[in-house]
């Protein structure tokens, strides 16, 4: 049995929006975060495994409700330092370009 996948660079955005999430929701669980954290760490899981599996909710309502997520936790951030909304905005960011070439709104030549 071999397991065969596409490495291009809308799998390696993916990854990183996903890395991104669960690395925001660690270090936001380790203070007072409360269950947007944990949310965050869950959906962030499941859009990483969403580049290699087929999951049931698909990779664009999961970017959606990991933007949703990521606002809230960024709005409702509590008591953390300031290296966590660093990379909280950049998985913002990052999510939000995920959407929109998902939409078919952003297309740059020779990139996507």
């Amino acid at each position: 049995m071999t397991i065969n996948f596409t490495l291009n660079l809308l799998t390696v955005l993916i990854l990183v929006i996903a890395i991104l999430a669960i690395i925001d929701g660690i270090y936001r669980t380790r203070g007072r975060g409360g269950i947007l954290p944990i949310l965050t760490i869950i959906v962030g899981v499941l859009l990483g495994l969403s580049a290699f599996i087929t999951v049931p909710f698909g990779t664009q309502v999961l970017a959606i409700v990991l933007l949703i997520l990521l606002i809230l936790v960024l709005v409702f951030r509590g008591s953390t330092k300031r290296g966590p909304v660093l990379i909280t905005v950049l998985a913002i960011i990052l999510d939000a370009i995920l959407i929109l070439h998902n939409l078919g709104w952003l297309v740059i030549p020779g990139i996507f």
